[in-house]
């Protein structure tokens, strides 16, 4: 979760993201909320997103780790919104670990034993 709003993977191969206050679309008791935004992410998401300078991050199953705007708008677009990555890592198997971002990079381990950084796009 980061400004308000909670990333959450699925078996589904998207990311959705949600209004943390369950307000934004949100109706009846105890709420139902529409997802804010979604992108397809490939594969079975196995890991937690990580948030850092206005870009979520999110590992999938098809050996890809994905990063988009945490905001929703840059690369995003129609009713209900649906994002494109700004960027999308290679890795050699499944990233099935969670992302960390820490010095201007995003660190990730894959399946293939290989641990991948590269620099963290701005939104």
């Amino acid at each position: 979760m980061a400004h308000g709003v909670v990333y959450v993977g699925s078996e589904d191969h998207r990311l959705y993201a949600f209004d943390a206050a369950a307000v934004t679309g949100c109706s009846g008791t105890p709420p139902i909320c529409p997802p804010l935004w979604t992108a397809d992410v490939g594969g079975i998401v196995f890991s937690s997103p990580a948030v850092a300078h206005g870009v979520v991050f999110m590992g999938s199953s098809d050996r890809r780790t994905f990063a988009f705007d945490a905001a929703g708008i840059k690369g995003c677009a129609g009713t209900p919104r649906v994002c494109v990555p700004l960027v999308s890592i290679p890795a050699g198997d499944s990233v099935d670990a969670s992302p960390a971002v820490a010095n201007g990079m995003v660190v990730v381990g894959s399946n293939d034993g290989t641990l991948y950084a590269e620099s963290v796009p701005g939104p």
